[in-house]
């Protein structure tokens, strides 16, 4: 079943973003955000972009760029087999990858449960995701809610995120928004994007949090300054709609274009709509203001959120 939630502005506000509704989408496939199952309320216009993926309609997936075999092959399997715990993560990583050896996902799992049997946080919390994507093993999601609640309670931001998720959409729990936000903020608090940005749909959607849009962009400002695209979309859409700050379409424009740069395409056709509404040099400081945050930022290596959730 699929959520649908909406952030709508009142009707006294000027049209045009401001019919262009904030959709998010809680539940998804684990593999992948299905667009057939979004909606929109009626505005009058068949044509209405919107920004239909949310936080948690993202794909589950690896941060295999946070980890891998860092000597050889040989030299990580044989720190492994002796009992060096990072070494067993390692291990797992190169078998989940296929680097030095050939993919394997089912010796990934073991090595992986080896680490996380010792209580090495990254290891649960990869194990947690082999369950919840039956990657190696049999989907299931309360041995995957386990392993996330294992390394969640070590402080581990990923694996927090990661079980405000399950909490949120009612994989392996039973769905409890409050405990969604709770687990949500700790990661959020800890500088974790993709839980900034599900945090702020959080208050935007009045779910397990008072609806609170000031608090909402907030949170989508936090995550879209590290340059998650999701982020940049809804922050886009909260200066396009006035929610949480002063309206203001060059701010919108400058978000939207950055969102739209790694690939959102939702957010160019918003854009696009506000340079209806925007004068030739308010276009042309948005896209100097979004050119400058590109400079100022180390360069991202796209959308953050398949690396995160």
């Amino acid at each position: 079943m699929v959520a649908i939630h909406t952030m709508t502005k009142a009707a006294s506000r000027p049209s045009l973003i401001w019919t262009a509704w904030l959709v998010v989408r809680v539940c998804g496939s684990a593999f992948g955000a299905d667009a057939s199952h979004s909606a929109v309320p009626n505005t009058g216009r068949d044509d209405e972009p919107t920004l239909s993926t949310g936080i948690m309609g993202v794909p589950w997936a690896f941060p295999l760029d946070e980890a891998g075999c860092k000597a050889s092959f040989e030299e990580t399997k044989g720190r492994a087999e002796n009992g060096d715990v990072e070494a067993q993560y390692d291990l797992g990583v190169c078998y989940l990858e296929g680097n030095g050896v050939a993919k394997d996902s089912i010796e990934a799992v073991k090595w992986f449960r080896r680490a996380a049997e010792q209580g090495y946080a990254k290891a649960q919390r990869s194990l947690g995701l082999c369950y919840i994507t039956e990657n190696g093993v049999t989907k299931d999601e309360d041995e995957a809610v386990k392993w996330f609640r294992k390394a969640a309670a070590q402080g581990f931001a990923e694996a927090q995120s990661n079980l405000g998720r399950c909490y949120h959409e009612g994989e392996g729990v039973t769905q409890d928004y409050a405990e969604a936000a709770k687990w949500l903020r700790k990661a959020a608090e800890q500088g974790h994007a993709l839980a900034q940005c599900g945090l702020g749909e959080c208050y935007a959607a009045d779910e397990g949090v008072a609806k609170d849009e000031v608090e909402a962009a907030k949170w989508f400002r936090k995550a879209a300054d590290q340059g998650n695209d999701l982020a940049q979309g809804r922050l886009g859409v909260c200066y396009s709609q006035g929610a949480g700050v002063p309206q203001d379409y060059v701010e919108a424009h400058k978000w939207l274009d950055l969102a739209s740069s790694q690939g959102l395409m939702e957010a160019r056709e918003l854009m696009s709509r506000a340079e209806l509404e925007m004068t030739a040099q308010q276009i042309a400081d948005a896209l100097r203001l979004a050119r400058e945050f590109m400079l100022r930022k180390v360069p991202a290596p796209g959308p953050i959120r398949p690396r995160d959730l």
